[in-house]
């Protein structure tokens, strides 16, 4: 058992936390808060296995950068298309959550990235600006990707935008 922990991103720089955080994240799951007492040894067997409290079981979050490719953008400069699209593309990565069952909810399942659903944002943001464009494509490590469920432990960001090949 290995506990990810993903940190407020206004404050942790890629949703990634610093050693501070995961050590307190360790200690709270160790000592009883109202007692103060480490009550909670058996958990800490598995999170800190050296008993050193450096909790080598408890990590970060990861995050995996997945580019995005419009094609065919029309009736639009394709710079100021890019002003429009991209935050709602960058939402949308960030809005991916890990899945554990047991304790995520089922109707709720955010740890799919997918062409469809891409496509599905760049076609709102190309409809309110009375745009057009012929397709979009997710490329994760340069392979194009249709489906992509998230591992336990990754979250997901936008990592390079291109609109009719050019980045922005």
């Amino acid at each position: 058992m290995i506990k990810m922990y993903p940190g407020v991103q206004d404050i942790y720089e890629d949703r990634k936390v610093d050693a501070g955080l995961l050590k307190a994240v360790g200690l709270a799951c160790t000592y009883d808060p109202e007692t103060g007492l480490a009550t909670r040894k058996p958990l800490t067997a598995v999170l800190d296995p050296k008993n050193d409290e450096s909790f080598e079981n408890v990590k970060s979050i990861d995050v995996k950068a997945f580019d995005v490719y419009i094609t065919g953008v029309a009736e639009i400069e394709a710079g100021d298309f890019a002003k429009v699209v991209k935050p709602a593309v960058e939402n949308y990565f960030l809005e991916r959550d890990l899945f554990i069952r047991g304790l995520s909810v089922d109707n709720e399942k955010k740890n799919l990235i997918s062409k469809n659903h891409i496509i599905s944002v760049v076609n709102r943001i190309s409809i309110s600006v009375k745009a057009s464009f012929e397709t979009a494509v997710i490329k994760f490590d340069n392979n194009e990707v249709i489906n992509y469920y998230l591992d336990n432990g990754y979250l997901s960001k936008l990592g390079s935008l291109y609109i009719n090949g050019v980045a922005y």
